[in-house]
């Protein structure tokens, strides 16, 4: 049997690990540019508790496609991958009446909070708040690799 020389079997194992550090997909790195935004917020109700499972769903206001969403069991959501346009926003519940973000305004490489505080009331009442610079917070896209960890929607 053929001995291996030490320095050869350090080499081939060297090689062997930086290929598994190599990724297998062709998804962007962080920093690269994106095409997208991203939308996130909370939803509480009258008292600031948080909501549960609560459905949010953002439509593109020209073309009607829908993206939606339920929170999680802290109330927050997130909205990845959206197409930069105006949104209108609406978060709804049982026993609680349709929150409503009109005219929210998503850029590429921005994040765009939208958080909503719903009220007792009849899903069939919906309360429409319009969106203006001054009500919504947007960060850079290098933020939104903080809110990873909030782990599933749901």
């Amino acid at each position: 049997m053929k001995r291996i020389h030490p320095r050869r079997l350090a080499f081939t194992i060297s090689i062997a690990l930086l290929l598994q550090l190599i990724p297998g997909n062709a998804s962007p790195a962080f920093g690269q540019a994106t095409s997208s935004g991203t939308v996130v917020g909370t939803v509480t109700d009258h008292t600031g508790a948080v909501i549960a499972n609560a459905a949010v769903v953002a439509t593109d206001t020209t073309t009607k496609q829908k993206r939606s969403t339920v929170t999680n069991k802290t109330g927050q959501y997130v909205l990845v991958d959206i197409p930069p346009g105006t949104y209108d926003v609406t978060a709804s519940f049982a026993g609680f009446s349709t929150d409503e973000i009109s005219a929210l305004t998503v850029s590429v490489g921005t994040q765009t909070t939208a958080s909503f505080k719903l009220v007792v009331g009849a899903q069939t009442t919906t309360v429409q708040v319009t969106a203006s610079n001054a009500d919504l917070q947007t960060l850079s896209a290098s933020t939104v690799m903080q809110y990873g960890s909030l782990g599933s929607c749901g």
